[in-house]
């Protein structure tokens, strides 16, 4: 029953980081995170489905589930709990070219990739897409306090026209936008910024 708790004690040991993978299958209910060595989470398997939330794009179907569906452990529902997870996307064994976990590192080694992925400096992909969303002096990924309500700054680079931007907000769409490009810049602002802690992330369909 403690089988997760004894994978972080030894992971603790070796200085290594660790990425829930398959979270929407399998009966997953997010009883232990730790955010020191589980920084990040895949959010997308090209060999299976998305786990952002229940019917969010290309995620599996509780009326006619392909897999071991287990909504508790959708990535909404870690979040609501209080976990601070960045995302990645993966491709497990049998995918290949259309999952991709991405990270802002300063250089290509491995101790910088794994001390960026620490910090949560990464996103998921399906495509060969990037993607910048940061407040000043602060890149997607960090925890800050801002009073008043910082400028968000995104650029997009897409393979296609951007059927969809979207700014997701404690579980919320406020803002969304389109490009007939595949490249797409813009700044933006929360209007209603609320007192306590908002999550905050972008989302791109093309």
């Amino acid at each position: 029953p403690d089988d997760t708790r004894q994978l972080y004690a030894y992971v603790r040991k070796t200085g290594a980081i660790t990425i829930p993978h398959q979270i929407g299958e399998a009966g997953n209910a997010w009883l232990d995170n730790d955010p020191l060595i589980e920084p990040v989470v895949e959010i997308f398997q090209g060999c299976r489905t998305s786990y952002e939330y229940e019917g969010a794009p290309r995620s599996d179907s509780r009326l006619k589930p392909k897999f071991a569906y287990t909504p508790e452990g959708f990535l909404w529902r870690a979040w609501q709990k209080g976990y601070r997870l960045g995302v990645i996307a993966s491709s497990d064994h049998q995918s290949t070219h259309i999952s991709y976990a991405n990270v802002y590192a300063p250089e290509a080694s491995r101790e910088a990739i794994l001390e960026a992925i620490r910090r949560r400096h990464t996103f998921g992909s399906t495509d060969d897409i990037v993607l910048d969303f940061h407040a000043p002096a602060h890149m997607q990924g960090d925890e800050f306090s801002a009073d008043p309500a910082p400028p968000f700054s995104i650029r997009v680079h897409a393979t296609a026209p951007i059927k969809e931007l979207a700014i997701i907000k404690n579980y919320q769409f406020v803002f969304t936008t389109q490009s007939r490009t595949a490249s797409l810049a813009l700044e933006w602002r929360d209007a209603a910024p609320a007192r306590g802690t908002s999550l905050y992330y972008v989302r791109v369909v093309q």
